[in-house]
Order: structure tokens, then sequence, then C-alpha cells
């Protein structure tokens, strides 16, 4: 077999169910052995991405039921890396049931196809209807795997989605819709309980007792940034703890807005105002 750039992840191992991506009539088909690849003593057999296995159909049609295939894994749930740092990573475990050779038995492929599988298999390639050739971001509808996404996202990429809406009377700024905000920004807080006249309540009300309610529009320099919880500390926006200290209230970048941005940065501003007239982005 051809040999995979990639530091595939064996997630797999024997008596593994997986979804069968082709039309041949299997539906859930699961893993007996590990062809063609070297294994460790007393050690259950594993497969990840690309890789030629034996399989048993669990469920489909009669015909297929009980019986064994050859079958070439195209999509796996657990995140393997790549030579070029991109982690990757799918929604479900798949296979398609081929021949010793990897030729397809069927027509069709469901969903993508690894980059991997493409490479090491010439005739999956040819059928796939999607390969996924770079980093592919987790994109589901559940919060959860949303804020597993965020929590594992690396530092740079947690770092551009600190951004905020940026309201500026400059005509060169005009077609910049949102910046990354920085220490020095001024913004005005829009939401929370030092936001809009909307979120106004009365001192003895309200979850922080004993502070300022519905101070309109608080508008001031970031003192800080947490980039890992994705949070600005703002000047004159803080807390009383029980103790009667006062706290930096940590406010999300969503509900600010920036309407005067740091110049001390002339890289930054360069690369901004090059954004604006439809150059590279920020």
């Amino acid at each position: 077999m051809k040999g995979i750039s990639s530091s595939v992840t064996d997630a797999l191992p024997t008596q593994a169910r997986m979804d069968c991506a082709d039309n041949t009539g299997a539906k859930i088909v699961q893993l007996m052995n590990v062809l063609r690849k070297g294994g460790v003593a007393r050690r259950y057999p594993a497969a990840g991405v690309g890789d030629l296995i034996r399989v048993t159909v669990r469920r489909g049609t009669p015909e297929t039921r009980r019986q064994i295939f050859t079958a070439v894994i195209i999509r796996q749930k657990r995140p393997f890396r790549r030579v070029d740092g991109t982690w990757v990573s799918f929604e479900d475990n798949a296979c398609v049931i081929t021949n010793e050779k990897g030729e397809l038995r069927g027509s069709d492929i469901k969903g993508p196809v690894s980059r991997e599988a493409a490479e090491r298999w010439p005739r999956i390639a040819a059928t796939a209807k999607q390969i996924v050739g770079g980093g592919l971001e987790m994109s589901s509808k559940q919060p959860g795997k949303q804020r597993k996404a965020q929590f594992n996202a690396p530092v740079h990429v947690k770092r551009k989605r600190i951004r905020a809406r940026l309201r500026t009377d400059d005509p060169e700024l005009a077609g910049v819709r949102t910046v990354t905000v920085r220490v020095g920004d001024e913004v005005e807080v829009l939401r929370g309980d030092f936001g809009s006249p909307n979120s106004a309540k009365a001192d003895t009300r309200g979850k922080r007792l004993g502070q300022a309610r519905g101070r309109t529009g608080i508008r001031a320099k970031i003192a800080a940034v947490n980039t890992n919880a994705g949070t600005v500390n703002i000047d004159g926006v803080s807390i009383t703890t029980a103790d009667g200290k006062e706290e930096p209230l940590p406010i999300h970048a969503s509900n600010i807005v920036v309407v005067t941005l740091d110049d001390t940065d002339p890289l930054r501003i360069s690369r901004i105002l090059e954004k604006a007239t439809g150059g590279k982005k920020e």
C-alpha cells in the first residue's frame, strides 16, 4: 500500500462499528481485522483512515447481512494530525466496501472522503464527490461540540476570534466591519449591566448586589485581553467581591463596539487599511 504523509491515529479497534458510506446495501459494519498492517504482540489490532480492513455486515439488506467483505476506512471521528500542523476530524466513522485491490463494489460514496484515503486508493478518489484536502473545522449545531472546538483551538485562532464591530466616521475605514480588539482600543459597552438603558436595574436588585446599575454605554479603553476566555477587561468596569475588593468584570467581545483604534502599531493600521480596500485580511 502507498504510504500516508499524515500521522493518522488508529482510532478503530477490532469489534468497532462504523457506517457504510456506499450503495452496496450495507448500513452498519463491524471491524474484524486489519489487513496489510503490522501489529504488536498481545495488542488488539486497530485501524485508521486509509487502512484496508475486513468487516462483517451487522445491518443492511438481506443479501449483505452477516457477509464478510473487504473495506477501506474513509472517515473517522478521532482527530489526526497532518504534516502542515492542521488537525482533521469528521462527525462519524465510515468505510466503503471494496475488493482486495481497493476497487469499489458500489457506484457511489456518500459524504466526504479524507485526502489520506483518496491518495492511497485512486479508485476511491475517482468516485468520491468531495475530498477533504485542507484542515477541516468541525461545524456542528451541538453547543457542546462548539464549546469543545473553541476550547481545543490553537492560540492564534482563539486570538483572531476576539473581534468586535468597528464604528467610526473615518471614510478610509468604511469597508471594515469588524477588527480584532487590542489593549488600548477605545470601546463602548452595548449590552449587560454596563451597557444600554434597557439593562438598567436598581442597586438592590440583580445578581451583582452593591453595584451601580444601568450606566448607559460606558466608553473606555481596553485594559487587558483574555485570549482563552474570549473576554476583555475595560477601564472602569468592575465588580465588588464579597470581601469588598474591586475586581475587573470580564466582558465578551460580542458585547462591545470599537470606536477608536489604538494607533501605536503602524503595521496593524496599515493592514486594516489594506483590508478596507479589498486586500488581505487583518
